[in-house]
């Protein structure tokens, strides 16, 4: 079976990436699976994460992020060809190949690739939820747009032969539930039998420095939590421009209570050297580093935004899920976790059987029976 994925690029260290990127190295490897990875802006950089060399890459070098500068009419005229050149080129190439199954990742193809006639079945995969336009809760004209995105995305998705998101709950959000299915992100290395110890005095948190992740506020927070407990650091591995998180670091007097780090394709060491792991996302798509964390046994505490923290942690089992708006509560059961260890362990228990549900084998059959669902 030939299985096509189309995305803006694999040179990114983001989760959709990254998860990407995991599902071909596991198809390819299958028998009579071959695997294609379509990008519109690789621009020739190495992808982040290792990608199998059975996995056939192809760039249409469409490149959307490089922009014109100037006047607004003539940005907005180059974007338009940028677009018309993305229909073009990819309808070229999916004819050559001519794939059971294309799967665009809800990147720029979105709105045409369901049009493209080349005999394959195509499939819809969202990792955001499908209110993440509206959470970001922009002014003005801005949202009007957001809006009425959002109610064009609930058109879109129903012509596809199948729309794959990341939990119930968004799935309860979309006004078409009928070619909807739900299939968690597996973890990567979710065969992995070495667990934290949870005795270094480190909390872990990791994300883009982006409004969603709000890690001002995490950091906010945790200068509450030191007052407490000034034996433990809170280690942060982001991506993006720090300059303005490690200014609030700074007007806070937390140098010594909070450390930046950047982006790394090993992740997995952080976990196991840290003790507890912290979300305050506004939203999420599915909270991919949550269901990480379980995997190497830390417990969590997280706010229970939307989408995904509900359906990763089992509040009082392996951490803690705290209602939005609730900050007391969070330092409160923060410092309930780093005071007592015989607690901490336990959660750490529970997290790395709780993690086995999101098990790379378990989730990766739900795909197959899906691919072979919609081939038929």
């Amino acid at each position: 079976m030939k299985i096509v994925y189309t995305i803006h690029g694999t040179c990114n260290p983001g989760g959709m990436e990254r998860v990407l990127i995991s599902k071909a190295n596991y198809l390819v490897n299958l028998p009579n699976y071959e695997v294609y990875i379509i990008t519109s802006g690789q621009k020739g950089r190495e992808p982040f994460y290792e990608i199998s060399s059975k996995v056939k890459c192809i760039d249409l070098g469409i490149n959307y992020s490089e922009t014109i500068k100037g006047n607004p009419l003539i940005r907005l005229y180059d974007s338009a060809i940028k677009f018309l050149r993305h229909k073009r080129r990819l309808k070229r190439v999916l004819l050559d190949i001519r794939a059971d199954i294309v799967v665009s990742m809800f990147t720029n193809d979105v709105s045409f690739l369901h049009k493209i006639k080349d005999g394959s079945k195509k499939i819809l995969e969202i990792h955001f939820g499908r209110e993440f336009r509206l959470l970001k809760d922009r002014k003005g004209v801005m949202r009007l747009v957001d809006v009425y995105m959002t109610h064009l995305n609930d058109r879109i998705v129903t012509k596809y032969d199948k729309f794959v998101v990341l939990t119930h709950q968004d799935k309860e959000s979309w006004k078409s539930k009928e070619n909807i299915a739900v299939i968690y992100n597996a973890v990567p290395d979710s065969d992995n039998k070495i667990v934290s110890s949870l005795n270094n005095k480190k909390a872990l948190a990791v994300g883009r420095v982006v409004y969603q992740k709000n890690f001002e506020l995490l950091v906010d927070l945790w200068g509450e939590i030191v007052k407490k407990h000034s034996d433990w650091i809170l280690i942060i591995v982001c991506v993006g421009s720090t300059v303005e998180l490690q200014e609030r670091i700074q007007s806070k007097s937390l140098e010594k209570y909070i450390v930046l780090e950047p982006p790394t394709s090993n992740i997995k060491d952080y976990y196991i050297d840290s003790s507890l792991y912290l979300m305050t996302s506004r939203y999420e798509g599915f909270g991919m580093v949550l269901a990480e964390a379980q995997n190497y046994g830390l417990p969590i505490v997280s706010l229970d935004c939307k989408c995904g923290p509900r359906e990763i942690v089992n509040n009082d089992e392996n951490g803690y899920l705290i209602e939005e708006g609730k900050l007391t509560d969070f330092v409160e059961k923060v410092s309930t976790i780093l005071e007592n260890e015989t607690l901490r362990k336990e959660f750490g228990k529970n997290a790395k059987t709780n993690s086995l549900k999101f098990s790379e084998e378990i989730i990766m059959q739900q795909w197959l029976q899906l691919f072979e669902e919609v081939a038929k």
